[in-house]
């Protein structure tokens, strides 16, 4: 489903693969009787953008001879196929072949097009996936574990039963094999459109592993294909959190919560911790006690609620969030240094809150 490396530009327009509209402000590309727009606007020294489509030469035409028609590498979209990230080169001539660019390497289109046909699957397999994604869906995992490994054997090849069945092996905690799976399934399929999700699932299992570098390694890939997505920004944030880069974490979950500043998630409950990092406690409580009235059940969030009231003297307050902690006694010094990533002002708050509850 890529473009080969033969390309012509024309000056006849019947011939045209594809054309500028000003009037939607992107490429028309016609294919077949197929429209399809690629919403990517040509900014750049006034020159001719090329796009790219099934597997055959294309023309475009935008401007006289004089202007230099300049390929560039940009995402597009899927459609029946990947018509994603290419490294192009250039041209000076109009109406001139130019056998010497080559958009994918052989090895990377066989990789495209194969990964199409492993998110496909029918007949009996198809039966047993859509079996298994219902039993997940019911949280009956174990029964769906099994189905997705029957799905493996008889379909050895179908990238999703392999993504699905980490996903089912994380909720057992077996990581290790999930990050089998997960990789097994970007090897099947790298450009498939849930390609991001992968990697994104991917890094948090290795989260859970403790092993930030791969961790970080895969959040970069995820977000090279959705650079503002919320859960992309706030994993990454977690990551400097991890490392103890508090600045580079708040700026990071800052931008998570502003990417969908009216959906309270539970990463917002990191971002007022960064707050009062900062010393900003009002909006750090204002951001802690939405994701309270959310997630009520989370005891982390009563805990550090507890502490910050304390550090601002509303001993009240702070006593009353510390009842709503299910069971408090587990909340140690010992315990708070080796299994919370809290920022250092936070810790301090919430160790010394509970020393006094200890002297209570």
């Amino acid at each position: 489903m890529f473009v080969d490396s033969q390309c012509r530009l024309c000056y006849d327009r019947s011939s045209l693969f594809c054309t500028w509209s000003k009037k939607t402000n992107s490429f028309l590309v016609d294919r077949s009787r197929l429209k399809i727009r690629i919403k990517y606007k040509c900014t750049l020294c006034r020159t001719t953008w090329i796009a790219c489509g099934n597997q055959s030469s294309f023309s475009c035409l935008k401007g006289p001879l004089k202007y230099m028609a300049l390929l560039l590498a940009g995402s597009a979209i899927f459609y029946t196929g990947y018509i994603k990230y290419f490294n192009i080169g250039w041209c000076s001539e109009w109406k001139t072949d130019i056998p010497h660019i080559n958009y994918l390497s052989a090895g990377r289109q066989a990789q495209g097009e194969n990964g199409f046909e492993n998110n496909k699957i029918t007949g009996k397999g198809a039966k047993i996936f859509s079996k298994a994604k219902k039993l997940a869906e019911l949280e009956e995992f174990s029964a769906a574990e099994k189905l997705y490994q029957q799905l493996i054997q008889e379909e050895p090849t179908f990238a999703p039963a392999y993504s699905n069945l980490a996903n089912i092996q994380i909720i057992f905690g077996k990581y290790s094999q999930a990050i089998t799976n997960y990789t097994r399934a970007l090897e099947l399929a790298p450009l498939s459109n849930d390609t991001w999700i992968v990697y994104l699932n991917r890094a948090n299992t290795w989260i859970a592993l403790r092993d930030i570098e791969k961790a970080m390694a895969d959040i970069e890939q995820a977000a090279q294909w959705k650079p503002k997505d919320s859960l992309i920004l706030s994993t990454r944030a977690l990551l400097f959190a991890y490392e103890g880069k508090w600045d580079e974490a708040f700026l990071e979950f800052q931008n998570a919560v502003e990417s969908r500043p009216n959906e309270v998630q539970p990463f917002w409950f990191n971002y007022g911790m960064l707050l009062f990092e900062k010393s900003k406690s009002f909006e750090a409580r204002s951001i802690i006690y939405r994701v309270a009235q959310k997630y009520p059940k989370l005891s982390d969030i009563h805990v550090v609620l507890a502490g910050i009231e304390y550090a601002e003297g509303n001993i009240q307050t702070a006593e009353s969030q510390w009842k709503l902690v299910e069971h408090p006694k587990i909340y140690t010094h010992i315990f708070i240094e080796r299994e919370k990533i809290w920022p250092p002002k936070v810790k301090q708050a919430v160790e010394s809150f509970v020393e006094t509850v200890k002297k209570n």
